[in-house]
């Protein structure tokens, strides 16, 4: 995950990753060139992906409350264990898919349609579903 300040406190970002672009160069590259903010590179469209590609790298990861993020917060901090310190929090964080270059290369090719063909019920975008 990725934690932001919000407010004073810390708020928990679980989406935020690096989704590689589908040429031959990776997120620190195209952090040096400076793309981070280039309209490919935001486009949640384009990547198939809620924050684009290389997200996380080019820190663009928020929790603001207008940002439409859903994060997690804080609400027990510094609590005791038996292996160390727990902290709680206010929603179940969930792991994010991982994305591999070769994968991101086959699906800007066309050779797999989209990414969100691997989830049950999903709808492809441009796909309607049948009624």
């Amino acid at each position: 995950g990725y934690a932001d300040m919000v407010g004073g406190s810390i708020a928990l970002h679980d989406t935020c990753i690096d989704k590689p672009t589908p040429d031959d160069y990776d997120c620190a590259i195209q952090l040096n060139w400076g793309k981070c903010w280039d309209p490919f590179m935001i486009s949640p469209l384009g990547a198939q992906w809620q924050g684009g590609f290389c997200q996380r790298t080019c820190e663009r990861c928020t929790c603001n409350p207008n940002s439409g993020v859903i994060c997690s917060s804080i609400v027990a901090r510094n609590m005791m264990a038996t292996n160390g310190i727990v902290h709680g929090i206010d929603r179940v964080l969930f792991p994010p898919p991982r994305f591999s270059k070769e994968e991101e290369k086959k699906y800007a090719s066309g050779e797999i349609p989209s990414y969100n063909t691997k989830m049950p019920g999903a709808i492809i975008i441009g796909q309607l579903p049948e009624a």
